[in-house]
């Protein structure tokens, strides 16, 4: 891999593909803005990495550390539903770094299921993204934890952080790849354009979540 890494020193440009799941909500914002968001974010997106780090980001489930946050771990009992915080999120513009939490018990057909967004900018666009598996790569100011490798979606359309920079999101799963017993990491994209690192975008904290019937 040192010598692969050795021999090719130029980036390699990782798609990130994303499919989209419409979800209806107040706070949705207008069609004309979703659409710039969408763009920055798949520009933002062409992640490049290099061939050693491209061969090596793939993170199976036992492979990637689990990450305990304050308020922000859950491990859901009953059926087969387990919730754990992965992948760190680094600190906003807020002076905190974003957190995502479930809520409910992570079912496929019963609701009561919540992802919700706590310490975020407040009135900033938010995108909750899933993928099959994990990475940890560089993102915005912040770090990419869903793989782009094995394709991004998203669960929602883009939304809107209320003044307290929170969210809560109940997602419907009709129409996507997830189903009971599966498993699949998510984590929630904002903007931030009050600077720390000045690319005007950063993301929460990741979790993994195997679903109940």
């Amino acid at each position: 891999m040192k010598q692969l890494a050795a021999l090719c020193l130029c980036a390699v440009a990782v798609p990130f593909a994303i499919a989209q799941q419409d979800s209806k909500s107040p706070a949705q914002l207008d069609t004309q803005s979703e659409l710039e968001l969408e763009s920055e974010l798949v520009e933002l997106a062409a992640i490049e990495v290099s061939a050693e780090a491209a061969d090596s980001a793939e993170l199976d489930n036992e492979s990637m550390k689990d990450e305990g946050l304050a308020g922000g771990f859950a491990s859901l009992t009953g059926c087969t539903g387990n919730v754990v915080v992965r992948c760190p999120a680094t600190v906003n513009s807020t002076g905190f770094a974003a957190t995502l939490q479930a809520t409910g018990t992570p079912s496929v057909s019963q609701p009561g299921f919540a992802l919700s967004v706590a310490s975020a900018p407040a009135d900033r666009p938010v995108q909750f993204l899933y993928s099959s598996s994990a990475v940890q790569l560089p993102f915005g100011d912040g770090w990419l934890c869903v793989s782009p490798y094995s394709g991004v979606r998203r669960l929602s359309s883009v939304l809107l952080t209320d003044s307290n920079g929170s969210l809560s999101l109940s997602p419907s799963f009709g129409g996507t790849p997830i189903a009971a017993l599966s498993t699949w990491h998510f984590q929630a994209w904002f903007r931030d354009t009050g600077v720390v690192g000045g690319s005007g975008i950063n993301t929460t904290n990741a979790l993994r979540i195997t679903f109940c019937p």
